[in-house]
């Protein structure tokens, strides 16, 4: 049952787990460079026709992935080398929120797990949604066409809403049953 109490206290523990994991977890277990790893890994098993390698951006010192594109334009071969820079901003801290509103419900162990593995779950569909667009958006770029005009450039260059639209979006999908909706609908919460 939800209460006001019930979300006051979900709201604390997701801010401080969310800053845990921020502040101290990510740089004590270097998951930037882990992040960077695994979408590599995921972009080589997904699509495969396209080179996936972690790097370093040498301005920064944040991690980001290379990207070989090889692909037929216009019948000739074409060959495009590009970068993924903000694997911090795209795919890191959505993650971390995702896990920070996750770990923060008050759930049982069991449900939390199920809930926890279908977020990471959701998460990783996103990752590879996340590449393919990556992947049009080189092809368009080789092909001549301006970043901001493509669904890549318009979501990933010009909106940060992507930090948290996501990884609230997976939140509710994967916690919430169909009598939570209906109790937070419904408005008893507030009653209490």
């Amino acid at each position: 049952m939800l209460s006001n109490k019930t979300i006051l206290l979900f709201v604390v523990k997701c801010l401080a787990i969310y800053l845990l994991l921020v502040v101290v977890a990510t740089p004590a277990l270097k998951l930037e460079s882990a992040c960077s790893t695994i979408v590599c890994a995921t972009g080589n098993l997904l699509y495969p026709n396209t080179k996936w390698t972690p790097g370093v951006n040498e301005k920064t010192g944040g991690s980001l992935v290379k990207l070989n594109l090889k692909t037929t334009m216009n019948g000739k071969q074409v060959s495009r080398t590009g970068t993924l820079d903000k694997m911090k901003n795209w795919v890191l801290m959505p993650f971390l929120l995702l896990v920070a509103l996750l770990l923060a419900l008050p759930f049982g162990w069991k449900r939390l797990l199920k809930t926890f593995l279908l977020g990471v779950l959701g998460m990783w569909i996103y990752l590879a949604i996340f590449l393919k667009w990556s992947i049009s958006y080189g092809h368009a770029l080789a092909a001549g066409v301006a970043p901001e005009d493509t669904l890549f450039g318009e979501v990933f260059n010009s909106n940060v809403g992507h930090l948290t639209i996501i990884p609230v979006l997976i939140w509710a999908i994967v916690a919430f049953r169909q009598a939570d909706w209906k109790e937070l609908i419904a408005g008893g919460w507030m009653k209490r």
